[in-house]
């Protein structure tokens, strides 16, 4: 119960620091008419995703299954909106190339901000209906506006599949940043060795996506590579071979040091778990919980164990 809470209560925060960015950064906002050409991939990205949300949101409910309807509208909320669509705003709203881009973003932040509000209503109606009363263009109440229905008009399913796709490599990206512990104000080289020549178009266009999000100063996107990066290791993604070079961006020796003792570590913490795990006395006395967390305990040592040692001949390869 109190996990349960304590998660609600985080979940209350992100959508009120979210709404709180958003109406700081609505100086200038006035309703507009937007050109589908306006709307970058992000933009027609997160109104496809919030009209695909709002179909299965709704059909969920006509079916009273009120958790699931929950759940979604929590990942949306959390992971979509929020850890991604409001960062790749930011660079229009913090330094446009022009007014007209600036007043675009912000019409996609209301609207989208507000179809949240709306559909998140029935869940959490006095958070949605405080933050809906700051909202430029607000009826009386939340409670009297029409719910949210899904416009076929407004779903690119070819911006989401390829926004998607930048989204992977960035993840990629992430992923080797800390695998490899490498400071997070570190920029790091980057090369993309496409597998859809198709692609590279998309990827070159909007490369400011994964520079912003993945911490990254020197992106090549390349379709051909004559030989790998020195001193890099790689992510396969389902589109692109992803190199990310350590030269310069970590000490090579101090990362195998620290790593060693890791490893020792979680040899230590192995053996002891599959110590107990082979002790017919423990496992004729404990309950049955505490050997099932002793098992959880080994396989969590194992795949650590595992993962270090990867990391280790990538890094003596170096």
């Amino acid at each position: 119960f109190h996990i349960l809470l304590e998660n609600t209560r985080n979940f209350a925060n992100k959508i009120w620091n979210a709404s709180r960015f958003v109406l700081m950064n609505l100086e200038g906002y006035e309703p507009v008419d937007i050109d589908d050409s306006e709307l970058t991939i992000a933009d027609r990205w997160i109104i496809s995703r919030l009209n695909m949300k709002v179909e299965e949101i709704t059909g969920l409910l006509e079916r009273y299954d009120l958790g699931e309807a929950a759940r979604a509208l929590y990942d949306f909320i959390w992971d979509e909106f929020c850890d991604w669509y409001i960062e790749l705003a930011k660079p229009r709203l913090f330094n446009p190339s022009s007014p007209r881009e600036k007043l675009v973003v912000q019409n996609v932040l209301h609207d989208v901000l507000v179809d949240i509000l709306r559909i998140l209503h029935p869940f959490m109606p006095f958070i949605s209906e405080e933050i809906y009363q700051y909202l430029p263009g607000h009826s009386n109440t939340i409670m009297l506006d029409s719910w949210p229905i899904k416009d076929d008009n407004e779903v690119w399913l070819e911006s989401v599949e390829q926004m998607q796709q930048i989204m992977s490599v960035i993840r990629a990206i992430r992923n080797i940043r800390a695998e490899f512990n490498i400071n997070p104000g570190s920029k790091v080289r980057v090369v993309a060795l496409m597998h859809d020549k198709n692609l590279t178009k998309i990827f070159i266009k909007n490369s400011s996506y994964i520079e912003q999000m993945a911490g990254v100063d020197n992106l090549s996107i390349v379709e051909t590579l004559t030989e790998k990066p020195r001193q890099a290791v790689s992510a396969l993604t389902a589109i692109a071979d992803i190199y990310v070079p350590l030269e310069g961006v970590i000490d090579i020796d101090k990362e195998i040091a620290r790593l060693e003792k890791d490893l020792k570590n979680a040899d230590s913490d192995l053996s002891k778990a599959l110590g107990k795990l082979s002790n017919d006395n423990f496992l004729s006395r404990a309950p049955q919980e505490v050997i099932e967390k002793e098992r959880g305990k080994a396989e969590e040592a194992r795949n650590k164990k595992e993962g270090i040692l990867q990391r280790l001949e990538i890094l003596s390869r170096s």
